[in-house]
């Protein structure tokens, strides 16, 4: 299928690439049958025997007397992919993992589940979090082992994959019985570190104090010079932006972010993407991955933005990201991909000098464009950015003079020949499937600047999305598809944002009928998922097969982002949730905000400023 092109014209895309049979959620973690995702496919030349995860692996590695090691990643983490480099691909490596393990690989994104499942055991036992997620399960499918990425040998105090897979092989081939006890004392402790109990009421203060304090700390990370929050490499944060811009102390921390973003290689002025972070601390390194998730969410920032203050970049900013996706991230049928990546092989395509510019526009405006984009002779990209590709004399451009509205118009022409020279160079990765979170975050962010802006083709997009969420992946009885044309159930992330996103069109475009789908969706998701004695959400609407504990959906750890469950539930629970459970969802979102260290978390603070 080809994508739709409702803005510019650029290479033809296809479409997705096929449908997903897994596993329902009803008794994760559950057997199923995946058709090949992008993930998958590009697992397929590994030197790992991987198996599905089902029943056929659960037997073999019964019959064998083997435990299982289950590798779960999806298809735009880099950690993921350097382990595919790295030790999937490696002879020795792979042949020991084939030799003394039944091998499974999953996709995150195909089978939320499991997923959930053991990020749960890996964020309350062994107090990790991230992503890819690597377990050793006895035939069973009970935890023996588990970590988030292994560098295939021992670096910087991590333990390797070899290192870990070979401990385990030995201690199982020592004494299984043992490592039985241990997986079943694993378990025991997971369902322990999931009983949390109603949070008490706060005082009439208690919202104000837990937001005082999550402003200071992120006050004290602003960097001053740059814009952004933090040490690089910095991510994008729209749920902190949001939240600072409602507060008159903090609004200008937030409006200098914003503006350095704007201007800066983060946003890619060709085509106005933003990319999903940058590796400096100045946003002129971008990580060359744009996700259609990032984009609703940065784009409902810049929207907040223009509303208080009229630099035209705001606007800007928003209309372009949003015409990105709906021109560039669509599949053949109206809804969204995840995003395109040239994170590795590929990371050339976003590089100039000034001989391609020259090429691309001609001689007579080859030398103001260059200049208006920061691409010089001597090149911008710093030796050590990228370790793939040579950089030398090589430029990412940026918006290396002040935006003017009118020049920006008339330039338009000459950076849309730049765009269609850099479509020439070749095809970039594609997640050609994106879960219901994401057409929700569109569905939000389109209906939003269609009206803000005035923008008629974002309103068609915006109507476009809607039928699609609803033509797709709403069901008659109010359940929600994970992924359209998957029997995979949805996770409560897909089910919040996608009540979210149904909740802005109605309010935007006047649709009663997106509020009355909205309030299904809500019953559905508390009847299925939420547990009222503890004011949160279960990650799974049942009891696993295997024995495991109903677990909730995580919270980050000190350190960590967010993750974008999280941060939908949390904005969920503060603005849509039913009247009589408003108290224990308060008192949870308090509770959590409470438990916050100095990486206080920008989705609690826009929850807790709604």
């Amino acid at each position: 299928m080809v994508a739709v092109h409702l803005f510019s014209p650029r290479r033809v895309v296809v479409g997705l690439a096929g449908c997903v049979l897994a596993a329902t959620m009803a008794t994760p973690p559950a057997a199923g049958a995946p058709a090949a995702s992008a993930f998958l496919q590009e697992h397929a030349k590994d030197r790992v025997t991987w198996e599905a995860w089902g029943e056929a692996a659960f037997q073999r590695a019964k019959t064998e007397n083997r435990p299982l090691y289950v590798h779960v990643g999806f298809f735009t983490n880099e950690l993921s992919r350097a382990m595919d480099r790295q030790s999937f691909a490696n002879a020795d490596a792979a042949k020991y993992l084939n030799d003394n393990f039944v091998c499974v690989l999953v996709d995150r994104d195909q089978q939320p589940e499991i997923a959930a499942l053991f990020r749960a055991y890996l964020h309350d036992v062994k107090q990790l979090d991230g992503w890819p997620l690597n377990l050793w399960l006895t035939p069973e499918l009970k935890p023996i082992e588990g970590a988030t990425y292994l560098p295939p040998s021992e670096e910087w105090g991590k333990p390797g994959l070899n290192n870990v897979a070979k401990q385990v092989a030995g201690a199982w081939q020592a004494d299984a019985a043992a490592q039985r006890q241990k997986a079943a004392e694993a378990l025991t402790a997971l369902a322990n570190a999931e009983k949390p109990t109603a949070p008490n009421p706060g005082d009439a203060t208690a919202r104000q104090h837990a937001t005082s304090y999550n402003l200071d700390a992120w006050k004290a990370k602003f960097d001053a010079t740059n814009g952004g929050f933090g040490d690089p490499p910095k991510r994008l944060e729209p749920e902190l932006l949001r939240a600072l811009l409602r507060d008159t102390a903090t609004r200008d921390l937030a409006l200098t972010t914003l503006r350095a973003m704007a201007d800066g290689a983060i946003r890619d002025p060709l085509d106005g993407g933003f990319f999903h972070q940058s590796i400096d601390a100045a946003w002129r390194v971008p990580y060359l991955q744009k996700l259609a998730s990032d984009q609703a969410r940065i784009a409902l920032a810049f929207l907040d933005a223009a509303k208080l203050d009229h630099d035209p970049r705001f606007a800007a900013a928003a209309r372009g990201a949003l015409q990105f996706a709906a021109t560039e991230l669509r599949d053949g049928a109206h809804g969204f991909i995840g995003g395109e990546d040239a994170s590795r092989e590929a990371q050339g395509y976003y590089f100039w000098t000034v001989a391609d510019v020259t090429a691309a526009v001609g001689p007579a405006h080859a030398a103001a464009v260059a200049q208006a984009l920061g691409i010089d002779e001597k090149g911008n990209i710093p030796d050590d950015a990228y370790s793939s590709v040579t950089t030398a004399q090589k430029s990412i451009p940026y918006r290396a003079k002040p935006f003017d509205p009118a020049t920006d118009a008339a330039d338009s022409e000459l950076r849309g020949k730049l765009a269609a020279a850099r479509a020439q160079r070749g095809t970039l990765r594609r997640d050609t499937a994106a879960p219901a979170a994401v057409q929700g975050l569109l569905l939000q962010a389109l209906s939003s600047a269609a009206v803000e802006l005035h923008d008629a083709k974002l309103r068609t997009a915006a109507e476009q999305t809607l039928a699609y969420v609803r033509g797709t992946l709403i069901a008659p009885d109010a359940s929600l598809r994970r992924i359209a044309g998957s029997t995979t159930a949805a996770a409560p992330a897909d089910y919040a944002s996608v009540i979210a996103g149904l909740h802005a069109y109605a309010a935007n475009l006047g649709d009663k009928a997106a509020t009355t789908v909205a309030n299904a969706l809500q019953t559905r998701l508390d009847r299925d998922y939420f547990d009222a004695t503890a004011g949160r959400y279960f990650a799974v609407p049942a009891t696993g097969k295997a024995g495991w504990p109903r677990v909730h959906v995580p919270t980050p750890l000190p350190g960590e982002s967010p993750a974008p469950e999280t941060t939908m539930l949390a904005l969920l629970r503060a603005e849509h949730a039913p009247s009589d459970e408003l108290n224990v969802r308060e008192n949870a979102l308090l509770a959590e905000a409470k438990d916050a260290t100095d990486d206080a978390r920008g989705d609690l603070l826009l929850a807790l400023m709604k």
